[in-house]
């Protein structure tokens, strides 16, 4: 059964070798030249003597386990040279810095936070003062920006960091970001772009904000359609987090299983029903044009990828094989970002993943629904304890409640897009929307208010990986011991 798995055969030794170089960063100076000597003379051994040897039963063992080093090297080489390249991006002694404005401005405690490109391509995160003169929220995607930073420092993690910041300076660095800075009012410049407000993201955020829905209503709305979550207050998230249910606020694979849902519901069931793989194949780009409108965030930027090679998979006849499929689609993204096999959402994304394609059964939707809901909390509850020192007791009730409103919340959103030349139907359905908004946020809030409803545990990584060997040890006595029909996603 293993042998049928080769994409997963080889997204293990690569994953393995970019983590045991992420362990060993700061301890071990990396020779990318000795590795590169090794890596070439190992390509060639095999290459000189696969059609000599290749008949025998031990060149096949030293052959697979030459290709398993070759690929864990390649893999530990590809971490290292991305993370020194993030790590030296920035000159933290400079004193000017120019780029290109690469997010919306959102307000914080007592600055504006934006990310910077710049020249170099290296991104940073700014905090701009704001005053009277100078307000940063009148900056938008694509303007350029000339900055005199302050304590600019680069968020490169550091061994043995147990300062306040050290938290926040991983995830930085590992999402992408190279340093931050923070800049007084009178210390930062900026020219308009000439093409403001042209992208779809920018044209639908400024038809909300001269639509007549409500404050709370727009925001939700904007959050789960465009991606812009800047108008939530904190208190609203710490509710959706203490409830287990912060990934609805985030753009990511459940939204984009309710746009598949809708296509599937208007197209297939009444159109092309005979036709379903070229359906598949016709959804890619829909996938992707949505991404593109919301501002391709990359938590959704990892769904939509994800979700085309399913549908490329069951277009060509192989969607029994989701293993193949999510070992492709880490090899992809970890190849062109090896940094994010330490992104949270990455990893949340995958382990999700991995317990729908265990437990779901798609001709008992109700039934399924349920159980991806309880795998995916599963799956997901000992890697959230790990980062972020708190389970959410009651998620489980959360999730069986929250994402059925906001199925309904999404589509009737894109119904009230789609009726915007009549007025009065949009009337009816703004009203509909804040009160499925209000009945969602009311729902949180009651769940978040209960008593004990996160509990403080922060287990060590080494715990957490015996977390996951008991509850993968429990999946294979379910399916192998108990003799539970295997999930035809992965037969």
């Amino acid at each position: 059964m293993w042998l049928r798995y080769p994409l997963v055969r080889l997204a293990l030794p690569l994953i393995l070798g970019m983590s045991g170089a992420a362990a060993l960063m700061g301890y071990v100076q990396w020779n990318h030249t000795v590795c590169f000597v090794v890596m070439c003379s190992l390509l060639m051994v095999l290459v000189v003597t696969h059609n000599v040897y290749a008949h025998t039963a031990l060149f096949r063992r030293l052959f697979t386990v030459a290709i398993f080093l070759l690929v864990l090297l390649f893999g530990a080489t590809l971490y290292v040279l991305r993370y020194e390249h993030v790590a030296t991006a920035v000159d933290v002694r400079q004193t000017t810095l120019r780029g290109i404005v690469a997010t919306t401005p959102w307000r914080t405690q007592r600055s504006v936070a934006l990310d910077l490109t710049t020249d170099d391509r290296s991104t940073l995160r700014l905090f701009l003062q704001p005053s009277a003169e100078h307000d940063p929220l009148i900056l938008h995607r694509g303007d350029t920006l000339l900055v005199s930073p302050l304590h600019l420092r680069s968020t490169c993690p550091l061994p043995h960091d147990t300062t306040d910041f050290a938290a926040y300076r991983r995830y930085l660095f590992f999402d992408g970001i190279a340093a931050t800075c923070y800049v007084p009012a009178q210390r930062w410049q900026h020219s308009p772009t000439l093409q403001r407000d042209t992208t779809w993201n920018e044209r639908l955020h400024t038809y909300y904000r001269q639509s007549s829905l409500d404050s709370t209503t727009r925001t939700m709305v904007e959050a789960l359609t465009i991606g812009r979550r800047q108008g939530l207050t904190p208190q609203l998230r710490s509710h959706y987090a203490a409830a287990g249910v912060s990934h609805v606020l985030a753009l990511s694979g459940m939204h984009l299983g309710l746009i598949v849902g809708l296509l599937d519901l208007l197209i297939l069931r009444f159109i092309l029903y005979r036709q379903r793989r070229w359906f598949m194949l016709g959804v890619i780009p829909l996938l992707w044009i949505f991404a593109y409108v919301a501002g391709m965030p990359p938590s959704l930027v990892r769904a939509t990828l994800m979700a085309t090679f399913f549908q490329l998979g069951f277009a060509l006849g192989r969607q029994q094989m989701l293993p193949n499929t999510l070992a492709l689609a880490a090899i992809v993204m970890l190849c062109a970002n090896p940094l994010l096999l330490q992104n949270v959402g990455f990893q949340l994304s995958f382990l999700s993943m991995v317990g729908i394609a265990l437990f779901a059964r798609p001709r008992h939707w109700l039934l399924s629904s349920l159980m991806m809901t309880l795998s995916c909390t599963l799956f997901t509850a000992p890697l959230v304890a790990y980062h972020f020192g708190t389970l959410p007791v009651y998620s489980l009730v959360t999730n069986l409640v929250v994402p059925p409103i906001v199925t309904l919340l999404m589509y009737a959103t894109v119904l009230w897009l789609l009726l915007a030349f009549w007025p009065a139907a949009q009337v009816v359905l703004g009203h509909l929307l804040d009160r499925l908004v209000s009945l969602q946020n009311q729902v949180v809030e009651t769940i978040a208010a209960w008593p004990a409803s996160t509990i403080e545990f922060r287990p060590t990584a080494l715990v957490t990986v015996l977390l996951y060997l008991v509850l993968f040890g429990l999946v294979w006595f379910l399916f192998r011991v108990l003799g539970k029909n295997t999930p035809s996603a992965w037969r």
